[in-house]
């Protein structure tokens, strides 16, 4: 019997435990949801089963015994959330195939490779500007993983020295994701749907960026400390190679830069973003760069399992099942309003988070606990924030956060400099939460 197989058996022994005892008086209703729910989240936790087909009976459970209304549990898919995932799966896979974006920016990041620190600036860059050029997060990293490693590449840096920068790259993008809403369309977007909570672009904006670059910069600098021998570049050439469009190039940069534009200013134009990414991806379909074969591009797993994450919260209150868990660990936190209830929140925010991995799972597990738990005491809107930037850029596996799994898997770096920075990502999450945050969410009246 290989280990795997061992692993799969033994996840089922608490589930069916559940079932069989009937513990916390809850009825056999609930066993089945509560079973389920920590059945799949041990597989999506330790990769025993596909997430997509877990997802799935996750799904189909919830509806069946959640007690829970069927568009509440569907309430991913049925949302414009959903359709804007999925076009953006499209447009930004189109975009990367047009070669377009490389042929611009390419032949000017030489200037910017000449120090350790003014080529990090040149990625916070990129990983910034580039939101509004790709707007799926993961296809956008790749995109710059890819671009960035061939410019190593051409200057010859060596293999540690480049597994560096890309890890920094991922790390970066952590932050610079959250600057804006569209800076990551799943993660941000699951914050506002899990909560509840209707956070504008400008409103998110007042509320993260000014404590989210003051924690990149803490961030930069504590990682040019610690690998300041490792990054070190050599004299490297300035020299400009200038790329030169043919007619068809500018004519389709031109269209293209029409949806950048729209996408930036959706805000102002109150046009959705959905209709603007659709456009993008029609252009796309008529310049040549997409085909209908594409589709098969789109990760549909991801989707399923996004429905399922987000189906986690409504079901676990529909059924009764978050009440009478939580209800349980209500008094271990502080019932007045203090330092030591906010703390509570992050540590038992951060601690979840260790075990599940997941982001989404985690803010779709958590928010809604703790609002039970917290009711009363702190708003719900300063509750819903603190979880999530408890975790949004804290790691100490790379399977805690799905960037990092993603750079991971393209060889881009490994995990020993992952495991060595996630524990310098705890002290940094914890000193960006008090120092930066909360004294800043005090300063414009959030908390």
């Amino acid at each position: 019997m290989n280990t795997k197989l061992k692993k799969r058996i033994a996840s089922l022994f608490l589930p069916l435990l559940i079932v069989l005892a009937l513990p916390f008086g809850i009825s056999f209703s609930q066993a089945i949801v509560l079973s389920t729910l920590i059945f799949t989240l041990t597989v999506w936790t330790f990769n025993l089963f596909s997430k997509a087909y877990t997802s799935f009976i996750l799904i189909v459970i919830f509806i069946i015994f959640g007690n829970t209304p069927v568009e509440r549990i569907l309430f991913f898919p049925l949302s414009s959330d959903f359709f804007l995932i999925l076009l953006a799966f499209l447009f930004s896979d189109g975009v990367i195939k047009s070669g377009l974006i490389q042929k611009l920016i390419k032949p000017y990041i030489n200037l910017f490779v000449t120090s350790a620190l003014k080529f990090l600036f040149l990625i916070v860059f990129l990983t910034t500007i580039m939101i509004f050029i790709i707007p799926q997060p993961f296809a956008r990293l790749i995109f710059i993983s890819i671009l960035l490693n061939e410019v190593m590449t051409d200057l010859e840096f060596e293999k540690k020295k480049k597994g560096l920068f890309l890890f920094s790259t991922y790390i970066i993008s952590m932050f610079t994701n959250n600057f804006f809403v569209k800076g990551d369309i799943v993660l941000n977007k699951a914050l506002i749907q899990i909560s509840g909570i209707s956070i504008s672009e400008s409103q998110w904006i007042e509320y993260f960026f000014v404590p989210t670059f003051a924690m990149l910069v803490l961030t930069l600098i504590i990682f040019l400390f610690l690998y300041k021998n490792d990054i070190k570049i050599e004299k490297t050439s300035n020299k400009i190679t200038r790329e030169y469009f043919n007619t068809s190039e500018k004519w389709s940069l031109f269209l293209i830069s029409i949806v950048f534009v729209l996408w930036s200013l959706e805000g102002v134009l109150k046009i959705p973003g959905v209709f603007i990414i659709l456009l993008g991806v029609f252009i796309l379909y008529i310049r040549r760069f997409l085909k209908f074969q594409d589709l098969k591009n789109i990760d549909w797993g991801l989707m399923v399992f996004l429905t399922a994450t987000f189906a986690i919260g409504p079901a676990m209150s529909g059924s009764g099942i978050a009440n009478i868990l939580f209800g349980y660990i209500t008094p271990l936190f502080p019932n007045t309003m203090s330092f030591f209830l906010l703390l509570a929140i992050v540590l038992s925010t951060i601690v979840i988070h260790m075990f599940l991995g997941s982001l989404v799972t985690t803010l779709s597990v958590v928010i809604p606990g703790l609002a039970i738990i917290t009711s009363g005491v702190i708003p719900e809107l300063p509750m819903a924030l603190l979880v999530f930037v408890a975790i949004f850029a804290h790691f100490i596996l790379p399977f805690h956060n799905v960037i990092l799994v993603i750079g991971e898997g393209y060889g881009f770096f490994d995990s020993k400099p992952v495991i060595r920075f996630g524990f310098v990502a705890t002290f940094i999450t914890l000193i960006g939460i008090f120092f930066f945050f909360i004294p800043w969410w005090r300063f414009i009246g959030v908390l």
